[in-house]
């Protein structure tokens, strides 16, 4: 956990990243989106030759909002203008791939084994042009 906070205080402070926050029908925080320019360093690593595009680096909302459409709402506002983007997300995540396929993303190339605090599993890149 502390490699992620580190992680997070690094992006914040980082003036291209954007923090969406969304709230629920009662105005407590229900889901948050962040985005910043990539890659990040780690990715190259996957994937040496990535060009410079906007990354949609998180993208969370409480369980019991799932299918509301804050989700969408989040990534919209995370993204707009900002065309194209990518993720990152994990292999066998089969909502969150389907949600992102249902927003116009693609799968692109291979999977990788993840490191860090998600070492163990594999990820892959989605993209929307």
């Amino acid at each position: 956990m502390a490699d992620i906070a580190a992680e997070d205080r690094e992006f914040l402070s980082d003036p291209a990243g954007r923090v969406v926050l969304g709230l629920d029908g009662t105005g407590e925080p229900a889901g948050f989106a962040t985005v910043c320019d990539g890659p990040q360093r780690w990715e190259l690593q996957f994937e040496p030759g990535l060009q410079p595009e906007r990354e949609l680096v998180k993208l969370y909302v409480l369980e019991r909002l799932h299918g509301s459409g804050l989700g969408r709402q989040l990534l919209d506002e995370a993204v707009e203008g900002h065309d194209p983007v990518y993720l990152w997300i994990m292999a066998g995540n089969a909502r969150a791939e389907a949600f992102y396929a249902k927003n116009g993303f693609e799968r692109i190339g291979p999977a990788y084994q993840a490191d860090g605090p998600w070492s163990g599993q594999e990820t892959f890149r989605m993209r929307r042009s």
